[in-house]
């Protein structure tokens, strides 16, 4: 008898650990997707940041991330069919488009971690779809992205004027190189 309960758990046992190692592949399977997503976002928007600052300045690059931030974001989401969205948030941002729902907002407090140990990324089943989780990623703040997000004393005359002109309710000043500027939601399907 206590051979065939011992058999029993081990069998248990074993479908247990093979339902672990599907979820866990699942949830490799949306991360991978999820990083993929947001690094083909970032460096996209780098290099079109890059390219506008070497031809016509700070002014320049801030007409790219008005005008063309957003539909890059929507072709990345595109080219993959496993990818819902793709959103960038901020607590302090700049389009109103990148405003944080409760949900962005939660994870932006993750990222910033408060002496915690900071996850480099973390996901959560989508409450806005059925059968999708969210990837989240944090946005750092580099170097370059000081001209226009720095402290406003550092910036110039024309830098400042022209991001009133385009965002009179502008929150997004005031960041240092390495500060959390806020996250990369990638809506994954769960195929």
């Amino acid at each position: 008898m206590r051979l065939v309960i011992l058999f029993a758990a081990l069998l248990f046992m074993s479908n247990l650990s093979a339902q672990d190692q599907t979820l866990q592949k699942d949830h490799s399977r949306i991360i991978e997707i999820g990083q993929n997503a947001a690094a083909s976002l970032l460096n996209s928007l780098k290099e079109e940041l890059t390219s506008a600052m070497q031809e016509g300045g700070p002014v320049s690059a801030i007409y790219i991330c008005s005008q063309k931030a957003l539909d890059l974001t929507k072709v990345i989401a595109e080219k993959d069919t496993n990818v819902i969205e793709i959103k960038r948030a901020a607590l302090k941002y700049r389009n109103i488009y990148n405003k944080p729902d409760e949900h962005e907002t939660a994870a932006i407090k993750i990222f910033s971690g408060a002496g915690e140990v900071i996850p480099t990324y973390f996901v959560q089943e989508s409450k806005e779809h059925k059968n999708a989780f969210n990837y989240y990623q944090p946005i750092k703040t580099a170097a370059m992205c000081l001209v226009c997000h720095g402290e406003k004393e550092k910036m110039g005359k024309e830098i400042l004027t022209n991001i009133q002109k385009l965002y009179p309710d502008d929150k997004a000043t005031g960041y240092k190189t390495g500060e959390l500027r806020g996250v990369i939601k990638v809506i994954v399907k769960d195929n």
